[in-house]
């Protein structure tokens, strides 16, 4: 709880209730007989509020100061308004309202908005009756919950969910109406379940939730390219109270486990486990996909009308009971929505209370899941329709596929499908409340098809591209870099031309870039379903390297710079890799089929079976003839990384396919090979086992019921050894093979991209041996002590730059000036001495001799120790080991603030920065909630008065 503080006392009411200050009545008194005293007694509160507000301000400015030497370079909301190109404006100055006026006062601009969002949230529901709502449910084969699964939906809350429904809460977030942010409740995660849970427990009884769980505050926020006079070209974000979040998380966490049951794996959005790459490779494949309705196929992109808010409630009760979601449950949702009213803050304005009749409430963690089965009747309608006809391969059938509101329907014939499409829709929006902006919905035309007359409110765009999750879609592969990547990548280059003006650091360049520009790239690289050329890394490399090194001569290559920081790196993207790793984690669809995922099914059916899905990673990629570019840019990847790994097809892995496979030809050319897979040999490991290949009778004894003649088997025997040049090869089962066939593996990509890295250089090494170099007694033991070690007790990003400088040796020194030219000796600036190197200018130039004797431990004065760091055998305890490791740190800190000058730096210089730093560092341990930790570490150097005590 060390970061609770009361919010209710500004620094002003703080001030006026100092001891000092006189009473009210003692001031009114003072104003009605000045006198010499009250003047004294005047001056004397004066002097007490300037010392209360100086304290006040310099408290702040030092916590200001700390959020800098903690946040200030890293990957965090201070470094991304600080890289921010254009000052983002919230004020709206006029609006117009519903007759077109516009307004500038700023209650009425307040109003308006109200006006506008109770009317976007005013229930539609009495155009239909609930019969007429019932009887078209009816019509719909809506699943249940099973009773054992609704059972434990309904149990009454516990404690411990509502424990664990705080600490799910997201940190630093906007509080709500009351003020009260996640971060309070967090930090009282163990005193405030049983109270709420009373609080909860008397609302079911009363059935009415207090009036915090239903009131919300609603901010907006311009969307880009739109008129700023019209409310409907603002986003609305409402922003929730945290103890309605809190019950709302306890029922979504129920819900999400068994929400797969109900849902279709047709619907991605909001699912456990599932993503946009779901739909967008569904998408690329079908493409692709030779359908047996190919000349006639079309695939419409609907887009919903403000879907989250236009729900109506009546039909939300009646779909959840047909889930059967059990009567408690549903109460529960009920309670959420009961009344609810929200305030819309505009230029500081707060308007009145608005009611709201509809839709699912924004910023509620159940409201995603509630949306998915609001909509989830549609999907059924659109798949069950005889009308509504979709494309098929084989056995698989292609219909409709949903992100959330997202819709994409694949249609073949489509002058009979795609009106019988619309009319579904509009009887569907009749009772949910869904409405679809024809203007955004479009057709995309697979094959040569005219447009279709459609009835009349329901025209779509018929476009020979489209947009679709963030993704441009075309036909033509040549268009996806042109449609996705040159847009990105022209905006890249001006953004950074923008930042490498900015007084960052070369870490921070690298962060900035990792934060705002790395995650987009990396959709991009997982969506195509299309191999990009190697130029186009180059490309991105010429755009970055000016940026990281501020328009100066590179020092390090990117290649070292990208090693991650563990081995000497700065974690700069290695875009490359990036993109085959990115590629690869689809083959985790192929080793650990899911059957939520609806692209197993027509992958497997493109490959003729399931099994040879998982196969296909083993084989050459013509083996399964001719495939959609979504399933042979994986295996490129695949083989790419194979390559890199040492590796390379045919790699000899344990799950190596035998058969049917263009790597392994001798084996491919065997004859009457399908009496193998019989006698359950398919793979590499199913003949290589032990020291010795299997003998006639041990694969008789597999299949007694299948014959298998001598002659069959020294065939086989002949052919194994003719491929791999023996009977018992080794195989190698590699790390990154493991990682993809652990099906839940999380943060896949990175994992990925960490094997792949392991093949890059490592710095570290390099960096060994120019220590070595110059203290030949530097052990490996000792160097392994210094990486594992150099970052972790530094806080600042700029502090952990110059760790890595000096471990690099990357400062200039006499020496490689004068190699390269650009001075006329090698001499130390200081002491004059020639071959003045790297070690001379921070260790053993005399001069700066009284920072390393102070520095030494007893009876050890070494570079190793002192430079390095090496203390875990000389040090009992870890906060010893941490204080020395940073006064030795800021000792090399004031040697390199005196590098390359006369000056000499000086034992007041390091005392210096030690405490200008100290306040920083304790502020970040408190912030952090590490309170005694400060004084664990630093009480001996304050006791020594600013001496070294280990």
């Amino acid at each position: 709880m060390g970061r609770l503080v009361a919010r209710d006392k500004s620094p002003c009411s703080r001030a006026t209730n100092l001891p000092g200050l006189p009473s009210h009545g003692q001031k009114c008194k003072s104003f009605a007989n000045p006198s010499p005293l009250t003047y004294s007694s005047l001056l004397a509160a004066r002097a007490t509020l300037d010392r209360e507000s100086t304290a006040i301000t310099t408290k702040a400015l030092l916590y200001s100061s700390q959020r800098i030497y903690d946040q200030g370079d890293k990957n965090s909301k201070l470094l991304a308004f600080f890289a921010r190109t254009q000052n983002p404006t919230t004020a709206i100055p006029r609006i117009q309202n519903s007759e077109g006026k516009l307004l500038s006062d700023p209650r009425e601009i307040a109003t308006t908005f109200a006006k506008f969002y109770q009317k976007l949230y005013e229930s539609t529901a009495s155009h239909t009756t609930p019969q007429q709502l019932l009887q078209f449910l009816d019509n719909i084969p809506i699943p249940s919950l099973p009773p054992a699964e609704r059972a434990w939906l309904n149990l009454p809350i516990t404690p411990a969910e509502i424990q664990l429904a705080i600490q799910a809460l997201p940190s630093n977030k906007t509080p709500g109406l009351d003020g009260l942010p996640p971060d309070w409740y967090k930090g009282l995660a163990d005193i405030i379940p049983p109270h709420l849970l009373v609080t909860l427990q008397d609302a079911w009884d009363t059935g009415t939730l207090p009036p915090s769980f239903t009131e919300a505050l609603i901010v907006v926020i311009p969307k880009s390219g739109r008129d700023p006079t019209l409310c409907g070209s603002y986003r609305p974000i409402s922003l929730i109270n945290t103890d309605a979040k809190i019950l709302a998380k306890v029922l979504a966490n129920r819900l999400t486990k068994v929400v797969e049951d109900l849902v279709h794996p047709d619907q991605s959005g909001f699912m456990p486990g599932r993503a946009t790459d779901i739909n967008l490779r569904r998408l690329f494949t079908n493409l692709q996909t030779p359908h047996r309705e190919t000349g006639s196929r079309v695939i419409a992109s609907l887009d919903s009308e403000k879907a989250f808010d236009s729900v109506e409630w009546p039909y939300l009760w009646e779909v959840l009971k047909r889930f059967g979601l059990g009567q408690q449950f549903i109460k529960w949702v009920q309670l959420l929505y009961q009344n609810p009213t929200a305030k819309i803050r505009v230029n500081g304005i707060t308007s009145e209370p608005i009611t709201l009749s509809r839709g699912t409430r924004q910023g509620c963690p159940l409201s995603p899941t509630l949306f998915a089965l609001a909509i989830e009747p549609l999907a059924i309608l659109i798949r069950n329709s005889p009308s509504i006809q979709g494309l098929t391969y084989g056995n698989i059938s292609e219909k409709v596929s949903l992100f959330a509101d997202d819709i994409l329907v694949y249609l073949a014939n489509p002058a009979q499908s795609l009106p019988a499409l619309l009319l579904e829709i509009q009887k569907f929006g009749k009772f949910s409340g869904l409405k679809i902006n024809w203007d955004k919905s479009q057709v995309y035309a697979l094959d040569q098809t005219p447009a279709i007359p459609l009835p009349t409110g329901m025209e779509l765009q018929w476009v020979q591209s489209f947009k679709y999750l963030g993704i441009h879609v075309h036909s033509d592969p040549t268009q996806f870099i042109k449609l996705n990547l040159d847009p990105l990548m022209d905006h890249m280059a001006q953004t950074l031309k923008a930042w490498v003006k900015l007084p960052l650091t070369l870490w921070v360049r690298i962060n900035l870039l990792k934060m705002v520009f790395l995650p987009k790239l990396l959709y991009i690289f997982h969506a195509t379903p299309y191999p990009l050329p190697r130029s186009l890394f180059r490309k991105l490399n010429t755009l970055i390297i000016p940026y990281v090194w501020a328009n100066k001569t590179p020092r390090i290559s990117w290649q070292r710079l990208a090693a991650p920081l563990q081995q000497g790196g700065l974690a700069l993207p290695h875009f490359f890799l990036y993109y085959l790793a990115s590629q690869i984690s689809y083959l985790q669809w192929q080793f650990c089929p899911n059957p939520y995922n609806p692209n197993m099914a027509l992958h497997a059916s493109l490959l003729n079976s399931m099994e040879g899905l998982g196969n296909f990673p083993y084989r050459h990629f013509t083996d399964g003839g001719a495939l959609p570019d979504s399933l042979k840019t994986p295996h490129k990847a695949w083989a790419v990384a194979l390559k890199l790994l040492g590796h390379p097809l045919p790699h000899l892995s344990p799950h190596m396919a035998l058969w049917g496979n263009s790597l392994l030809p001798h084996l491919k050319n065997l004859p009457d090979f399908i009496i193998w897979p019989k006698l359950g040999i398919k793979k590499l490991c199913d003949l290589v086992q032990g020291a010795q290949f299997p003998s006639h009778q041990e694969l008789r004894r597999k299949a007694p019921q299948v014959h298998l003649h001598l002659f069959r088997y020294l065939q086989l025997r002949h052919a194994f050894q003719a491929q791999f040049q023996t009977l018992t090869p080794t195989l190698v089962s590699l790390d990154l093979e493991a990682t993809l066939y652990q099906p839940q593996t999380k943060k896949l990509l990175s994992r990925i991209y960490t094997h792949l890295l392991a093949t890059n250089v490592k710095p570290f090494e390099r960096a060994y041996n120019l220590w070595t170099a110059a203290i030949p007694s530097l052990t490996l033991e000792h160097w392994e002590e210094t990486t594992e070690t150099c970052y972790e007790f530094l806080i600042s990003i700029r502090d952990r730059l110059i760790q890595y400088k000096v471990l690099h040796q990357l400062y200039i020194t006499p020496t490689k000036l004068h190699r390269f030219g650009k001075a006329p000796d090698d001499c130390c600036p200081r002491c004059k001495s020639p071959r003045a190197d790297f070690i001379h200018l921070i260790w053993s130039c005399p001069p700066i001799a009284p920072i390393s004797t102070v520095l030494a431990l007893p009876n050890v004065i070494n570079p190793t120790t002192c430079l390095l760091g090496t203390v875990e055998d000389m040090l009992p305890t870890n906060a010893a080991r941490i204080r020395f490791r940073s006064l030795t740190f800021y000792a090399k800190k004031a040697i390199i603030m005196r590098w390359m000058g006369n000056s000499v730096p000086t034992l007041e210089l390091w005392q210096q920065l030690i405490n200008a730093a100290l306040p920083l560092i304790k502020l970040t341990y408190e912030t952090r909630g590490a309170h005694g930790k400060f004084e664990k570490i630093w009480a001996t150097w304050y006791e020594s008065n600013g001496s070294l005590t280990p």
